[in-house]
C-alpha cells in the first residue's frame, strides 16, 4: 500500500462525500478525454440514490483530509439497480491526474477484492479499453465473450491476515451501519479472530493478540479521523463545465 495514502471504508455516506466523487470522476474523464458528462447535479442525486443501499458499499483515498480517489461496488445477493449492468460486483476505482502511478488504483482495488472476497465466490466487473491491462495486471480475466461489452472476472479466496470493514448485519446479509463503523480481524484461517465498533476497545477471541489489537484500533482510528474531521471538498475548474 502507499504509506502516505489512507483508504477508508464509509459508513456514513453523505452528500458530500457524493459530491466530490462527482466532481473527481468528471474532472479525471476531462483530463482523460476533453469532454465531461452533462448535468453534474444529476449525477450527485444519482450517486446519493443508489449507493445508499444497504447492498452498496464505498471506499475513499485520501491525502489528509483531501479525497483524492474512491471505489464503490455492491454485493450481489441485494436486488437489483438500473446503475448496476448485469452483475458488477466493482462499479468505479477513479484516482485523479496527479496521483495516479502511485499504485492507489491498485490499492483500492484490492481493498474492495478484500471485502467481496468475504462473501464472493468470484467478481465481475467492467472495464474500457484503456484499463483492460490494469485488470488483468491484477489477477482478473477477460471474459467479454458471454457479454455485449468488456467484463472481467476474478475468482476470490478470502482475505487472511487482515483488517476489513464489515458491511454487514447479524444475519450475514449487507447491512450498512451508519452509526457504528466495523471492523474485522480476518486470521490465517480466514476465520474472524476480533472485532472492533468503538475506538481502543477490540474484542479478540480466544487468547489476547497485541498485533489484532494494534490493527484494528488502527483502521478504526484513521477512520474516525477522516470521519470526524471536515473531509475538504474537490474544487475541480469551473470551466470545464462550459466545454461541451
Amino acid at each position: 500500500m502507499n504509506h502516505n495514502i489512507r483508504i477508508v471504508p464509509f459508513f456514513d455516506q453523505g452528500r458530500q462525500l457524493w459530491r466530490n466523487w462527482t466532481h473527481i470522476k468528471n474532472y479525471t474523464y476531462y483530463i482523460k478525454y476533453g469532454d465531461v458528462p452533462s448535468n453534474v447535479q444529476g449525477r450527485v442525486n444519482g450517486f446519493e440514490r443508489n449507493w445508499n443501499q444497504d447492498y452498496c458499499f464505498a471506499l475513499g483515498a485520501f491525502d489528509n483530509m483531501k479525497m483524492i480517489g474512491f471505489a464503490n461496488g455492491a454485493f450481489l445477493d441485494g436486488p437489483g439497480s438500473f446503475h448496476f449492468n448485469l452483475d458488477e460486483h466493482i462499479s468505479d476505482i477513479v484516482v485523479l491526474p496527479k496521483y495516479q502511478g502511485l499504485h492507489i488504483g491498485t490499492d483500492l482495488l484490492n481493498r474492495m477484492v478484500d471485502i467481496l472476497s468475504f462473501s464472493q465466490s468470484y467478481i465481475n466487473l467492467g472495464a474500457t479499453d484503456g484499463s483492460a491491462a490494469f485488470y488483468t495486471h491484477n489477477g482478473f480475466t477477460d471474459v467479454s465473450s458471454y457479454y455485449a461489452r468488456l467484463l472481467f472476472r476474478k475468482d476470490t479466496q478470502p482475505p487472511i491476515n487482515k483488517v476489513i470493514p464489515m458491511f454487514y448485519g447479524k444475519d450475514n446479509k449487507p447491512k450498512k451501519s451508519f452509526a457504528r463503523p466495523h471492523f474485522v480481524y480476518v486470521d490465517d484461517t480466514a476465520t474472524i479472530a476480533g472485532e472492533i465498533y468503538q475506538p481502543n476497545t477490540p474484542l479478540i477471541f480466544g487468547r489476547e493478540n497485541n498485533k489484532i489489537s494494534t490493527e484494528l484500533n488502527r483502521e478504526m482510528n484513521n477512520f474516525l479521523e477522516i470521519q470526524n474531521n471536515k473531509i475538504i471538498s474537490f474544487q475541480s475548474p469551473q470551466n470545464i463545465y462550459h466545454q461541451r
